[in-house]
């Protein structure tokens, strides 16, 4: 085990910031052989002239942990073209644990990696969030035995997410893969890809909730454009939640209908709340069923007809 892998890491916040991204999905189980099979595809296709694989950057973790995915990556400048198949991720604000790694790689930070899971965090008493895990990566020969890299480990904590005074809501702008890692946050099990595009594609409009430029929440509105609007996938990351990020979000999905609406015309705006909301919704003057217009609520699941 190297030296350094008995080290306190360095702990401190960041802000937040963007990257160009070349992802693909993993399963747990075998990640530490498959992941660097990516890196070697990645360099035998010339990708590096694209972005120079700085981060390597694990996230959208399903609710049951047996897959994620593994981006390559680096620092994205507004405005850049993203080329097709890459995609820009947002690494949100964060308290960090940052472990330095000397050794030959792969082997270097894949010991580390068993460090921090096995020692590190049982006895550290500080609780790891779930959505980003960093590899960075520094210039330099990869099996070195003086090489450096680095693990990045985002903790839990109270002081960085302050009630904020910055949110913004933006339309228009959700990715697949973070519409993917916003749903699992909430411990739901995300749709697949293509579908995922799809309902995003034809919803009414699609809501991102953002602190400062930190990615935290989103929000879909369905409908008939005139009659009826149903808001879908209302969700804030959990160390976001009770610090009004939630009410902000729908209260800019309200004034998004109300804006739309020709003079004169009313429309519905219906909701199925997840337990335990029924009053954050009423707090912003939705009616639990039954009410005086509609009776219970009823749904039902249908599935595709086709092999």
């Amino acid at each position: 085990m190297p030296h350094e892998m008995q080290m306190e890491p360095a702990i401190g916040t960041r802000p937040a910031f963007r990257v160009l991204a070349l992802s693909r999905k993993f399963r747990s189980a075998d990640c530490m052989a498959e992941i660097p099979k990516f890196w070697s595809w990645f360099y035998e296709n010339n990708h590096q002239r694209t972005i120079c694989g700085r981060f390597g950057i694990c996230y959208g973790a399903a609710a049951d942990g047996t897959e994620f995915r593994y981006a390559i990556a680096s620092p994205y400048q507004e405005g850049e073209p993203v080329p097709e198949g890459f995609e820009v991720l947002t690494v949100p604000a964060r308290e960090w644990a940052v472990f330095p790694c000397v050794g030959p790689m792969p082997d270097a930070i894949q010991q580390m990696w068993k460090f921090v899971y096995s020692e590190w965090l049982p006895n550290s008493g500080r609780e790891k969030l779930s959505d980003f895990d960093i590899e960075e990566y520094t210039p330099g020969e990869l099996q070195s035995s003086g090489y450096r890299s680095y693990i990045w480990i985002p903790l839990k904590s109270d002081r960085v997410f302050e009630a904020r005074a910055d949110y913004s809501v933006r339309t228009g702008e959700l990715t697949v893969p973070d519409y993917i890692r916003l749903f699992q946050s909430a411990g739901w099990e995300a749709p697949p890809e293509d579908q995922v595009a799809a309902a995003l594609r034809n919803s009414v409009a699609v809501f991102s909730i953002y602190a400062g430029e930190t990615l935290v929440g989103m929000g879909r509105l369905l409908g008939d454009r005139s009659t009826a609007c149903f808001v879908r996938d209302v969700v804030i990351l959990p160390e976001y939640r009770r610090h009004g990020a939630g009410t902000f979000l729908l209260k800019a999905m309200l004034n998004h209908i109300r804006a739309a609406l020709p003079a004169g015309w009313k429309a519905s705006c219906e909701l199925f709340a997840a337990r335990g909301k029924t009053s954050f919704y009423r707090n912003l003057g939705f009616q639990e069923l039954p009410n005086r217009f509609l009776a219970n609520g009823m749904m039902r699941m249908v599935e595709s007809s086709r092999s």
